[in-house]
């Protein structure tokens, strides 16, 4: 046999010499799934597969490569019977390694020897470590390679290419208290699981040759198993490149033009249909949707994909106005406006975690709301393909389902903590030295029936409602609780995913864990002043004047969190920047030359330009005081003439 495929490579940027074999490997993994499922489809040459494998075997793989070269002749006497995926990759060794990694590192089992032994000398052994391989969840992975990307963003490095030195800086010791997982684990043990990690990121090179349609299938295809370990994607160029091969593939030039009346959107109305057909929303529903092709929402990168008229104000489209559009829109969603979204519990009670989120409505959905759901999946797939950020506040709850990424109880725990604790309280009942159903009842008075998030009664079994718990049945009511509390919304959620579905490839979607997801969706909450300021132009001004300094100043250290998020709306029209802190526009300061007092003034925005007209102000308590009245009484653009003089405002 020849040398291990893990140990033929040994930084992290050289190529492979195994990949051509990968390329072939898995372009034919797609036909060999679909002859062990097709009653008439040609078989695979054998000869031509064993002959690959052989090529690129090692010891573990002798005997299975020897088997198939003893039967290659009964092989090709049988080219019609069916084979199955997993024994097809045997006669591939490469692949067959990859599958096994894979697996040994989702099963949390000991990785191979040959993979281990690839690792940079410098990594701590297990035993340094402190921490078995084996004991590390796939939680704790996740959050490492979060916090990896923390510090690569921090020090702008590549964070495939991290030093342990890095992870010992102060801001990085500081950045990992935020990571519930990792934060008490030793140094040691983050450097060599953050090397394991690294060399797991190899096999993502393969990514481009894996048929992610079948991600949610068998467990022996590679997309499935990619799709349960994308959160630990580290490489994400190579995920990126991806995607923007994708997006731009299956764009088109086409646009549309619509008109919005916000008058009419704002207007309180009795019936809640009709409040929602008339909402921002709603009118954009009627002219991109109903009956509407999505052809030509399948823009990218930049593209506006319409054109905005707002009837009766006096704004011209060149970029403000459509990405004013989508900020209402994304506004109007966490309303009573429209049926789509409601809070969670937790935001209507103010307890536990993510008090600021909204979620799918659970309700029934009614054949005439369907349509809402459809197209906010499509305008999700908008802000997805055309980097359009949306002020919106969704938990994991959402956009797991969003990709496809399994549930679980902490995604409960982040929209109804108040049922998670009455959940624990009951498992723990023997705990409290409750034997019988009388005190067991006293006490929770819990028959087979829970709430949903809109409070309406869902029976877990038939009539559960008129039937009591009994104490010996509290694990099972428990599971069905969670269970049901999960799914509750997987109607409306199928109704979203079609719509996003329609615009971006579902497939492509499976590549991302949901963090990636909400970040090229919503952007950050928050954004970095520094990464604003790198990507700044000055215009009759320069970053040393002082007035510039001054704003700068009040911009990162007088505004909070959500005055600068109004700011970056007064400017550009929408209130987030990229999480990744790429991809916007460049940000424009010009200087306003005045005859008068500068401190007199206020700062004027053009948003289809993201240009700031900034006063010289001499102080920095004028600056903010200046600043603050324009981004919280501008909060739309305003029109330069009298509206009620023009056709059709109302």
């Amino acid at each position: 046999s020849t040398q291990s495929t893990w140990a033929t490579t040994t930084a992290a940027d050289d190529e492979d010499p195994a990949l051509d074999t990968f390329k072939d490997a898995l372009k034919d993994e797609t036909a060999a799934a679909d002859d062990s499922t097709s009653d008439h489809g040609s078989d695979v040459s054998d000869g031509d597969d064993d002959n690959d494998g052989n090529d690129n075997s090692n010891s573990n793989n002798n005997n299975n490569n020897n088997n198939d070269n003893n039967n290659n002749n009964d092989d090709n006497n049988n080219s019609n019977d069916n084979k199955e995926p997993a024994k097809f990759f045997k006669r591939l060794s490469t692949v067959a390694e990859i599958h096994e990694l894979m697996d040994l590192w989702i099963r949390r089992q000991p990785l191979p020897d040959d993979f281990l032994a690839a690792l940079p000398a410098s990594t701590p052994s297990a035993s340094e470590a402190g921490v078995a391989d084996t004991n590390w969840t796939l939680a704790a992975d996740t959050q490492l390679v979060e916090l990896a990307w923390v510090i690569a963003e921090a020090t702008r490095s590549n964070p495939m290419r991290l030093t342990a030195a890095m992870f010992e800086q102060q801001s990085a010791l500081e950045s990992r208290k935020m990571f519930s997982q990792v934060c008490h684990m030793p140094s040691l043990a983050i450097h060599r699981r953050y090397a394991l990690l690294v060399r797991l990121n190899r096999v993502w090179r393969i990514v481009p040759w894996v048929d992610f349609s079948k991600c949610s299938e068998a467990w022996c295809t590679l997309a499935h198993r990619f799709g349960q370990l994308r959160a630990l994607c580290l490489d994400r160029n190579t995920r990126d490149k991806i995607l923007t091969t994708v997006i731009e593939m299956s764009s088109s030039s086409s646009s549309s033009s619509i008109v919005a009346n916000r008058q009419r959107a704002s207007k309180v109305y009795s019936d809640p249909s009709e409040a929602a057909l008339n909402s921002l929303f709603g009118q954009l529903m009627t002219q991109l949707h109903v009956g509407k092709s999505s052809l030509s929402l399948r823009g990218k990168n930049s593209d506006r994909v319409f054109e905005v008229k707002f009837e009766g104000e006096g704004s011209t489209d060149a970029g403000g106005p459509y990405r004013e559009c989508f900020t209402s829109i994304a506004n109007e969603l966490m309303t009573t406006a429209l049926p789509i979204l409601i809070k969670s519990p937790n935001n209507e009670h103010h307890r536990g975690m993510n008090q600021d989120c909204f979620i799918p409505n659970p309700a029934p959905i009614a054949p005439e709301q369907l349509d809402f759901f459809i197209f906010f999946g499509k305008i999700l797939g908008i802000a997805f393909r055309t980097s359009i950020l949306l002020n919106l506040f969704l938990p994991s709850f959402f956009w797991k389902q969003l990709c496809e990424q399994p549930l679980d109880g902490s995604d409960l725990m982040g929209i109804d903590g108040v049922c998670c604790s009455t959940l624990d309280q009951m498992r723990t009942i023997d705990q409290q030295g409750v034997t019988d159903d009388e005190t067991f009842q006293s006490m929770f008075g819990v028959h087979w029936v829970t709430n949903l998030s809109d409070g309406s009664d869902f029976d877990l079994v038939p009539n559960g409602r008129n039937i009591p718990v009994r104490l010996a049945e509290v694990g099972q009511y428990c599971r069905a609780v969670v269970q049901a509390r999960l799914n509750e919304s997987c109607a409306q959620m199928e109704a979203i995913r079609r719509g996003f579905g329609e615009l971006v490839p579902i497939e492509l979607v499976r590549l991302l864990p949901w963090q990636a997801l909400e970040r090229s969706v919503c952007g950050a909450p928050d954004f970095s002043c520094a990464v604003l300021k790198r990507n700044t132009e000055y215009q009759g001004c320069t970053e040393s004047d002082t007035h510039v300094q001054i704003f700068w100043q009040v911009l990162e250290h007088d505004f909070s969190a959500l005055e600068r998020c109004l700011f970056l709306k007064f400017v550009w029209g929408q209130s987030r920047l990229p999480a990744d802190g790429t991809k916007f526009d460049t940000f424009k300061i010009h200087a306003v030359h005045r005859s008068g007092d500068p401190d007199s003034l206020l700062p004027e925005a053009h948003t289809c330009f993201f240009t700031l007209d900034l006063p010289r102000y001499t102080t920095r308590e004028n600056c903010r005081a200046k600043m603050l009245l324009a981004v919280t009484m501008c909060g739309t653009i305003d029109t330069d003439f009298d509206a009620g003089d023009l056709d059709g405002y109302e």
